[in-house]
C-alpha cells in the first residue's frame, strides 16, 4: 500500500514538473531539471513522450561515433523523428563537459524569406530510427512546422549555388559564440531540449575523461 502510494505521488510529481518544463521549452527551447530521482526521472519524461532509446554517453578507446569520442562534436539535431531530447548527468567531466546550444527558431526568425525558402528546398538523406541505412530524406527547414533538421555530415554534395549560400550563412550563425547557451550538467541533473529547434555540440573532451550522461529519445506521445 505504501509503495502503491510512493509510486502516485512519483506519478503526480512528473506531471507538475513536466507540465513545468514544457512552458520553459515553449519559451527557450531547452528545461534544466535539477537532482532528480532515478524513479522521478522515468516518470517525468513519460510525460513529456514515449521513451524510444536510451543510451550511455561516454568515452570509449575504440569510439567510432561522436556518444563515445573525445572529439569536438559539431553542433547538429539527432533523428529527426525524435522530438525531445534528455541527458541525466551520471558523472560530469573535471574540467569541462558542457553541452552547447543553438536555438535555431531565432536564426530562422532572422532570416530572409528567400533564404529560408533555399534552405526548405535542401533534403538530408538519414537512416530510418531502427536502421542504419540512409532511407529516408528530410528537409533542413520544414516551413509549415519550423522543424529544422541540421547534420553538416548528411548535407548533400550538389545544391544550387543560392542553397551553398543559404547552408553557409546558416552554419556560420549556428558556429558564432554569441548564439550559443552553455549548460553543464552536475551529477543527476537532467537537461532537456526541444530536438526539432535547437541543436547541440560539446568542446573536446581529454581522452581520460570520466564524463558520463544517460541519453533518452522521446517521440510524441500517441494521441
Amino acid at each position: 500500500m505504501l509503495a502503491c502510494l510512493q509510486q502516485q505521488n512519483c506519478n503526480r510529481g512528473g506531471v507538475k514538473i513536466a507540465s513545468e518544463a514544457q512552458r520553459a521549452i515553449e519559451k527557450t527551447g531547452f528545461y534544466v531539471l535539477n537532482e532528480p530521482s532515478v524513479s522521478n526521472i522515468i516518470a517525468f519524461l513519460s510525460e513529456i513522450g514515449e521513451i524510444v532509446q536510451e543510451t550511455d554517453v561516454r568515452i570509449r578507446q575504440d569510439a567510432k561515433t561522436y556518444v563515445s569520442s573525445p572529439n569536438e562534436v559539431p553542433f547538429h539535431n539527432d533523428h529527426p523523428k525524435v522530438k525531445h531530447i534528455a541527458w541525466r548527468c551520471i558523472e560530469q567531466d573535471k574540467n569541462d563537459g558542457g553541452s552547447l546550444l543553438v536555438d535555431c527558431k531565432k536564426l530562422i526568425s532572422n532570416l530572409e524569406e528567400t533564404m529560408r525558402s533555399e534552405l526548405a528546398r535542401v533534403r538530408l538523406r538519414c537512416p530510418e530510427l531502427a536502421s542504419m541505412v540512409p532511407s529516408c530524406e528530410y528537409p533542413l527547414y520544414n516551413h509549415e512546422t519550423g522543424q529544422v533538421f541540421w547534420a553538416p555530415w548528411l548535407l548533400p554534395a550538389e545544391v544550387s549555388l543560392e542553397q551553398q549560400a543559404a547552408i553557409e550563412f546558416f552554419s556560420s550563425q549556428i558556429n558564432s559564440p554569441s548564439n550559443h547557451e552553455r549548460i553543464r550538467l552536475k551529477r543527476n541533473e537532467v537537461l532537456l531540449v526541444d530536438n526539432h529547434r535547437i541543436v547541440h555540440g560539446r568542446a573536446a573532451l581529454s581522452k581520460e575523461s570520466t564524463r558520463h550522461l544517460k541519453r533518452y529519445w522521446l517521440s510524441p506521445k500517441a494521441a
